[in-house]
């Protein structure tokens, strides 16, 4: 997988619906598990820069889902 740039990635970040779960809709759900899928592979591949710009993330919103 090609990574983003670590700007790319922070603006992935900040556009992700971080609160998706709670969601009734069914297509912003499967949207959000997508997204946050990416995300989550993106962290892993990327190392600690991409950690730190994602745990900005979740600070920001609450932690929510405890490390989603």
């Amino acid at each position: 997988m090609k990574l983003p740039t670590l700007e790319e990635f922070d603006i992935m970040c900040q556009k992700h619906d971080w609160y998706y779960m709670w969601s009734d809709d069914h297509k912003v759900w499967s949207n959000g598990v997508a997204s946050a899928t990416l995300i989550q592979a993106l962290v892993e591949d990327g190392g600690e820069e991409y950690n730190e710009i994602y745990r900005k993330y979740l600070k920001e919103n609450g932690n929510v889902g405890k490390g989603e």
